[in-house]
């Protein structure tokens, strides 16, 4: 029976067939005989996020609810991107129809400390 390291000692030419180069090739990368290639997952260049909601909210403890939502998933994106902000603002969209309002704006902002200063 071959074993792995009798499979990595096997020459090119001798070990031909459809599947023998991509594993040559994987078992170069896990001998460390070459490099391994990933295909790393970036993060889009804007962030746009929207909660889509199915039902009328009436208190505020569901609203910060859905804010809450949106700030972790704009917080993942921060840390992929490597930035941070001081400032953001949150677009409430309401109702469409006949009682249709234009989007409220939130704006959520970093709470300076006395006497700290920024950088």
């Amino acid at each position: 029976m071959p074993t792995w390291p009798r499979c990595g000692a096997c020459p090119g030419p001798a070990c031909s067939g459809a599947a023998a180069g991509p594993l040559l090739d994987m078992l170069d990368a896990a001998y460390g005989m070459a490099p391994e290639l990933f295909e790393w997952v970036e993060a889009p260049t804007v962030f746009h996020a929207k909660i889509e909601l199915f039902d009328r909210i009436e208190s505020a403890d569901a609203c910060l609810a859905g804010a809450e939502r949106l700030v972790q998933q704009l917080t993942g994106w921060l840390c992929a991107r490597q930035l941070a902000v001081e400032r953001i603002t949150l677009l409430l969209e309401h109702e469409r129809g006949r009682v249709a309002r234009a989007p409220t704006a939130v704006d959520v902002a970093r709470a300076n400390r006395p006497g700290a200063t920024s950088i």
